[in-house]
């Protein structure tokens, strides 16, 4: 049988990442972790504004506004995001909607996205 959590439940993890996520890595692949992300990390943009958390389809969200000035660090395809506390924790991952080529000292874009946790389901 499947628990019932509540949104403050959900909410709480939300709110780990929306207070905790100062760093976000644009990534040629998914890290595993912290330490992976110096592998695959592409560039970084420092900050990044969060909202949220709030209703989504089934469950919570909460929703990263457009990036409009990151900046690269190294020459590849962007294919995931990745969000951390820019020392020693790794909050989320994502798979990009679209893969981005992007080179070294320039900046990049991305479009607001959300990440979701859903209602626990029987």
């Amino acid at each position: 049988m499947a628990a019932t959590l509540s949104d403050a439940v959900l909410d709480g993890a939300l709110n780990v990442i929306k207070t905790n996520g100062d760093l976000l890595h644009i990534c040629s692949s998914a890290p595993a972790d912290y330490a992976g992300i110096a592998a695959v990390a592409l560039g970084s943009k420092a900050t990044p504004s969060y909202t949220g958390p709030a209703n989504d389809t089934s469950g919570r969200k909460i929703t990263i506004a457009a990036i409009t000035d990151g900046t690269v660090s190294a020459t590849g395809t962007a294919s995931h995001v990745a969000i951390s506390n820019g020392s020693d924790t790794l909050y989320a991952v994502q798979a990009l909607n679209a893969t981005q080529g992007v080179t070294s000292g320039n900046t990049f874009t991305l479009t607001e996205f959300t990440i979701s946790i859903p209602d626990p389901t029987a």
